[in-house]
């Protein structure tokens, strides 16, 4: 297993949906994560932004949140609800949690899948 990603920066965590195709246009998926971030987390100062993880993969991670557990807990609250906020087949995205420091290196599907074996080996069991 690779060394590339780690837990040293642990104020600073998203969650993250990615979308594993390219060309589709997110904004409603956006605008109703924007919605569930307004009315659940109203004052909070969370938001969500869009991330290419090389041409075939969009990331849009939602943060800042200040602890793994409170990433938990956000994962918590709207993963029951993924379903009517993406507009897309649910085989088309999955979710992970993950610190600013490792966002930075996700640039493409090798390191996009490097960091979801990290994330299932490592971080779910935290």
């Amino acid at each position: 297993m690779s060394n590339l990603f780690n837990e040293r920066d642990s104020t600073d965590y998203y969650f993250v949906v990615n979308v594993n195709t390219g060309t589709t246009d997110l904004s409603s998926s956006r605008f109703g994560i924007g919605q569930f971030n307004r009315t659940k987390y109203q004052g909070q100062n969370i938001a969500h932004k869009l991330k290419n993880a090389g041409p075939d993969n969009q990331l849009i991670y939602v943060g800042r949140l200040t602890s793994l557990a409170a990433a938990k807990a956000y994962a918590r609250n709207i993963i029951p609800l993924m379903p009517q906020i993406m507009k897309l087949p649910a085989d088309k995205y999955s979710f992970f949690i993950i610190t600013q420091e490792n966002l930075d290196k996700l640039a493409g599907q090798k390191l996009l899948d490097e960091y979801i074996y990290y994330y299932q080996q490592i971080l779910l069991n935290q």
